[in-house]
């Protein structure tokens, strides 16, 4: 398989998406938005030959319902399935998030579109259950389909 740079990947991934000139920026990351609304951000880790990729779900307000959501996060990331996604939060920001991290020696452009939808519809399926007030079950947060390969709006 390919050994990429953060830069090529991207150039790989936008040739892929039919973007043309797709760069990152200052901070080596880039945000793209999928045709769901969810928000996925492509990031080179800062001292590791890996890219993130990362999509923010909600706030998470605290208490209860907090602990409620945590713990149905923690049953999903015990499935340890590859490339499905890793529930994380940030206590600086008090959001929940779903990301996972690929090497670059070891993906390819097509491998990142993929993992993109899978968490993207992840994070739509989680976000709208706590919009509602709900908290998404394991068996909930299966990615639905559709969308396609190219469900990507810059």
């Amino acid at each position: 398989m390919p050994s990429y740079t953060f830069e090529s990947l991207l150039k790989d991934v936008g040739e892929k998406l039919e973007i043309p000139n797709l760069e990152s920026t200052v901070n080596n990351n880039i945000t793209l938005t999928l045709k769901n609304k969810v928000d996925v951000v492509l990031q080179r880790h800062k001292s590791q030959p890996y890219l993130i990729i990362a999509c923010e779900i909600a706030d998470v307000p605290g208490g209860r319902y907090r602990e409620n959501i945590f713990r149905e996060a923690l049953k999903f990331n015990n499935l340890n399935k590859p490339h499905e996604g890793i529930f994380a939060f940030s206590k600086k920001t008090q959001k929940l998030f779903i990301f996972d991290m690929l090497p670059f020696d070891e993906i390819t452009g097509e491998q990142v579109i993929s993992v993109m939808q899978i968490l993207g519809n992840k994070a739509q399926i989680w976000k709208e259950g706590l919009d509602r007030g709900n908290i998404p079950t394991i068996g909930h947060s299966q990615p639905t389909g559709g969308g396609g390969l190219f469900g990507i709006i810059r």
